[in-house]
């Protein structure tokens, strides 16, 4: 396996357990099944899996890198990848500071005090696989959350200069102004004079967090906009204002 990124593998599950285990020897299996299961690339929406343990079990023996035992699984030995990006250290630092069981008013607090935006840390706490709803399967950003790590097993020294180049841009969240015509709000369709540049899918979300669309973006065109602009309530001539998470694959409404 090349030691660079754990984003060079393509297996999601072995891909998060990776990430997990660069900064901790041991983890328990119901717990890992509930992260893993929050990672975006598993999920369909909003609808959220648990991912079998047997399956779990099944990709941590094969990848010859962990030692699965009866309740939990432990590292063989130091993963020296790029896997932890600066917001889910954020996220493991208040693990550290505030122990293994915070409510999501003081994870959201600390991820804004130490520089996101609300939008940002809407996403972080949505997708990481660090943690773990006290309702597992739930989408809710809000209530009680667990870290899947205990505090006294965080290690994150040696790991300060080490940023991946996809979590910069993920930080870097840009501006896609989209005017309203008649023919868009009918069609649901837009169509530019010059290309986007963001091909591919993109779930859309209001400020608060919420799925209010997922668009399709080719080239010059975006088809799919119909539900957002419904849920918006948009009329002709007004501008429908994005910015993107390329990370998340998120479009952030701008109030």
């Amino acid at each position: 396996l090349p030691p660079q990124s754990y984003r060079n593998i393509r297996n999601p599950i072995l891909n998060c357990l990776c990430k997990i285990f660069s900064v901790t020897r041991r983890a328990k299996l119901s717990d890992l099944a509930d992260s893993i299961s929050r990672d975006r690339t598993l999920r369909k929406g909003d609808s959220i899996s648990k991912v079998p343990i047997p399956v779990l079990q099944g990709v941590a023996k094969r990848s010859g890198l962990f030692d699965v035992q009866d309740d939990e699984i432990v590292r063989k030995a130091d993963l020296e990848w790029c896997s932890v990006g600066r917001r889910d250290k954020m996220l493991l630092r208040i693990c550290v500071d505030c122990g293994r069981v915070v409510t999501s008013d003081v994870i959201y607090t600390r991820l804004v005090r130490e520089g996101l935006t609300r939008e940002n840390a809407a996403v972080t706490v949505a997708y990481s696989p660090f943690l773990v709803h006290s309702q597992p399967g739930s989408c809710s950003r809000q209530g009680i959350y667990k870290f899947v790590v205990e505090p006294e097993e965080v290690d994150l020294d040696g790991d300060d200069d080490q940023t991946c180049s996809d979590d910069d841009a993920l930080e870097e969240l840009k501006c896609l102004r989209i005017p309203i015509s008649s023919r868009t709000r009918m069609s649901g369709k837009y169509y530019g004079t010059e290309p986007i540049g963001l091909d591919g899918e993109w779930n859309v979300q209001a400020g608060d967090g919420q799925n209010i669309g997922h668009i399709t973006v080719s080239d010059r065109a975006i088809v799919g906009l119909a539900p957002v602009i419904s849920a918006l309530g948009l009329k002709k001539n007004d501008v429908l204002e994005l910015r993107r998470d390329t990370d998340a694959r998120v479009l952030f409404v701008v109030s």
